[in-house]
């Protein structure tokens, strides 16, 4: 079992991790949208995604924490000789947001307990916001907070429970098609209805780690996306949205708290409907009508 002061010192090094992220990312400026290497899904990298992704797993390796972390662009990457944490990074999440300079992205990372962890298994799960330097941080059972410049202060999501088509601000990642196909023809009377990817309101990309971002601070009441390759934004999102009274169901209603990361979800070609939502009642109000 891990100890209270174990999580403190796995939340104090992943603020330090982040923030250092953040700053690597401020210095590489134009440089980081130049490509790299392919990274474990066949695809070209860029800088930035590569140069956040060393910045934390070298940062791991450095604080002595034994963890196997999945990431985006280096794949599986084994840090200590017994790895006792599961850790989920996102180098750049928003990608396209970010080339296209058409709103802010983040990176994500979270450390689970175990190697092979439930997502309700979460130790510490953080998103840091480009270009703000905003951090959102989150750690088992001690609540999610906002760090802003010298100010430190609760996250809570907006606590809504009534799904309302004028009121009820609704994201959806359009990065995939699953998404639009699925959850779109059923939301169209719904005002607040914002869809992530090009044509939809003048802004071409949006991303992932912001809409989570949003919807634990309150400013937005549903986040509706899929599983897909490795799950980072909805592993690093759980463990936030707990702590700051939201929660991550299926299409039933049903939480996957005890839903196993490393399996639920990614059979080949697997895309389940995933609800994120400010309350347990909102989310069940919503299966209603998918």
């Amino acid at each position: 079992m891990v100890t209270e002061l174990e999580i403190n010192q796995l939340k104090t090094v992943s603020i330090t991790l982040l923030q250092k992220a953040f700053a690597n990312h401020l210095a590489l400026g134009a440089e980081g949208r130049n490509t790299g290497k392919f990274n474990d899904f066949g695809e070209v990298s860029l800088m930035a995604d590569w140069d956040a992704e060393e910045t934390i797993i070298n940062g791991c390796r450095q604080a002595g924490i034994p963890i196997v972390i999945s990431s985006e662009e280096h794949g599986e990457v084994a840090v200590g000789d017994n790895p006792q944490y599961r850790g989920i990074l996102d180098g750049i999440d928003g990608t396209n947001a970010y080339k296209m300079d058409s709103g802010p992205y983040g990176t994500m990372f979270a450390i689970f307990e175990g190697i092979n962890p439930r997502y309700q298994d979460y130790l510490v799960t953080g998103i840091i916001e480009y270009p703000s330097g905003r951090l959102l941080i989150a750690s088992r059972n001690e609540g999610a907070f906002v760090m802003e410049g010298n100010r430190i202060f609760p996250a809570r999501t907006s606590g809504k429970s009534n799904l309302d088509p004028m009121l009820t601000k609704v994201f959806i990642d359009g990065g995939f098609e699953f998404n639009t196909e699925f959850f779109k023809p059923r939301l169209t009377n719904f005002r607040n209805l914002y869809i992530g990817n090009i044509g939809n309101k003048g802004i071409p990309w949006g991303a992932s780690s912001m809409y989570y971002f949003k919807l634990a601070t309150g400013e937005t009441d549903l986040v509706l996306e899929c599983t897909r390759k490795r799950n980072l934004e909805i592993a690093v999102a759980f463990g936030i949205l707990a702590e700051a009274g939201g929660v991550i169901v299926d299409r039933h209603g049903k939480s996957i708290a005890q839903r196993k990361y490393l399996s639920f979800g990614q059979a080949a070609g697997e895309y389940l409907p995933i609800i994120s939502a400010a309350t347990q009642t909102l989310a069940n109000e919503l299966t209603l009508i998918l």
